[in-house]
């Protein structure tokens, strides 16, 4: 038996390269767990920085609408950025949280 260190596909015996990926092919079982490496966690945490900012940007927004925050800040906010904004940060929010779902099924509930 033999496996793939990327696609994590087994073969037989007989095949040297992976069909997938065409990378040679470790001799022995796949290993059970995973592990994970640094390019395991380039989505999350750039989905975890779009969420941040997003919740940040419509703090700002709509506290500036409400009366949360006074003053020439919230003026130069209400002013210089259109009410669509904020519905833009709030589907960057909620698509953020979207893809984080998605990464965290796909590493620990379908081991991918």
């Amino acid at each position: 038996m033999s496996y793939c260190e990327r696609c994590h596909h087994e073969y037989a015996e007989t095949v040297e390269f992976c069909l997938d990926c065409g990378r040679r092919l470790k001799p022995g079982n796949r290993p059970v767990k995973l592990p994970l490496d640094a390019s395991d966690f380039f989505i999350p945490v750039g989905a975890l920085l779009c969420a941040f900012f997003a919740m940040g940007l419509l703090y700002l927004r709509l506290g500036a609408q409400a009366g949360w925050i006074s003053g020439p800040l919230a003026q130069m906010i209400v002013i210089t950025q259109p009410p669509i904004l904020t519905v833009f940060y709030a589907g960057a929010l909620v698509a953020s949280i979207i893809v984080l779902a998605l990464w965290a099924l796909n590493i620990f509930v379908l081991r991918r």
